[in-house]
C-alpha cells in the first residue's frame, strides 16, 4: 500500500516549498484510490469511503466545486471526482507536486484545475 506520509522525518520542515519540491523529486505517481472490493490492501481507504459516504449523504455532489490544499501527488482529485462527481481543482507550491497532480488527473481521465 502506498503511504507518501511515512517518507517524512518529524525533523522535516514541511512549511518550505525546498522541502516539498525535493520530496517529490523521487517519489512514484499515487495509484488511482482503490476502495473496493473490499480487501487487506483496500482496507484502509475503504474505511475513509465509507465515512465520506456517511457525511455527504444527502448532498448534492454532482457538479459541486471541491479544492484540495497540497494537492500534489494525491490519488483523493480523482476519487472525489469519479466517485461524487466533485467539479475539483488543487493548490500546491511546488512545483514537482503540481506536475504528479497533472500526470495523475491525465492517467486517470479527469478533468481539474491544478494552482501553483
Amino acid at each position: 500500500m502506498y503511504y507518501w506520509f511515512q517518507k517524512i522525518s518529524l525533523n522535516e520542515k514541511l512549511t518550505d516549498q525546498d522541502f516539498w519540491s525535493g520530496f517529490w523529486d523521487d517519489s512514484k505517481l499515487a495509484p488511482a484510490l482503490k476502495v473496493e472490493p473490499l480487501s487487506i490492501e483496500t482496507y484502509y481507504y475503504h474505511k475513509w469511503h465509507l465515512f465520506f459516504i456517511d457525511v455527504l449523504k444527502g448532498r448534492k455532489t454532482a457538479g459541486a466545486k471541491m479544492l484540495e490544499l497540497g494537492c500534489g501527488n494525491s490519488a483523493f482529485m480523482g476519487y472525489f471526482a469519479t466517485r461524487f462527481g466533485y467539479e475539483v481543482s488543487g493548490i500546491d507550491f511546488s512545483e514537482n507536486g503540481c506536475r504528479m497532480i497533472k500526470e495523475i488527473l491525465k492517467r486517470d481521465q479527469v478533468k481539474g484545475e491544478v494552482f501553483q
